[in-house]
């Protein structure tokens, strides 16, 4: 398992310029890994051509195998490809960027899996996948309210209770409790970071009447208290658009 974690972090760590070269000790040092070890995973994952070495003396870079296993777009498709219309007209309307986000059930946290920026730039995630912890953003605890019981079990199992500094007055089991139902009666959640100057807004995004996925918004402080009205409108009609889009998805209706 060990040695299936240290290929799996230098082929997450390549994919973030998956087309440089990264030279050996490019690879190593920042994963802290052994350069021998370093380079025997290497040469295995050059041999199965999930990783790409043009000469002996070049660097590494994503092999043909991993654009292979993407060949059929983008992760969650059912859900990004629905939304991407709408997160473009969320953008236009607001000029704020917007976050498409859902639970990742074997890593137990956030994954990001579409989004669109402020210049209206649409960018549905085919390589790095963004993974977060559920408690520190607005996403992801609208996320951890909306999970199953067992399925909430399995997260406090793994993390534990939030601490006081990533969600405060969460970090007992009757705190998270009122809190988690307080985001299930508003059905949504809008907060204000300090720390990172950012008011956070996110709405559900429901398959029938399951929550599969969330939508958020990060905008800058100055701008938040002024726009949070407009904000929270247009973000909550964009999650019901998308709402409406995968559902009819589903059922096959028109």
């Amino acid at each position: 398992m060990k040695t299936v974690r240290k290929a799996f972090d230098i082929l997450k760590l390549i994919a973030e310029e998956p087309e440089y070269s990264y030279p050996l000790r490019e690879i190593s040092v920042p994963l802290k890994m052994n350069i021998s070890t370093c380079n025997l995973l290497l040469k295995s994952l050059v041999e199965i051509g999930a990783v790409e070495q043009k000469s002996s003396r070049q660097g590494y870079s994503l092999g043909p195998l991993l654009y292979h296993l993407t060949r059929n777009g983008p992760y969650r498709k059912d859900i990004s490809v629905a939304a991407e219309l709408f997160l473009h007209g969320f953008t236009k309307k607001t000029g704020e960027t917007i976050l498409l986000s859902v639970y990742h059930r074997n890593q137990k946290k956030r994954i990001q899996i579409a989004s669109a920026d402020g210049n209206q730039a649409v960018n549905i995630r085919l390589q790095n996948l963004l993974l977060d912890d559920l408690y520190q953003s607005a996403s992801g605890r609208l996320l951890t309210a909306y999970l199953p019981p067992d399925e909430l079990n399995a997260v406090l199992t793994k993390y534990g209770y939030p601490k006081p500094d990533e969600w405060m007055g969460s970090d007992t089991k009757k705190g998270l409790e009122r809190n988690l139902e307080s985001i299930r009666k508003k059905g949504m959640i809008a907060i204000e970071s300090r720390i990172n100057a950012l008011g956070l807004i996110a709405f559900p995004v429901r398959q029938g009447e399951k929550v599969v996925a969330v939508v958020g918004s990060p905008v800058p402080l100055f701008r938040f208290s002024r726009e949070k009205k407009r904000l929270i409108k247009e973000l909550k009609e964009t999650a019901e658009k998308i709402s409406r889009a995968i559902s009819k998805q589903k059922t096959g209706n028109r």
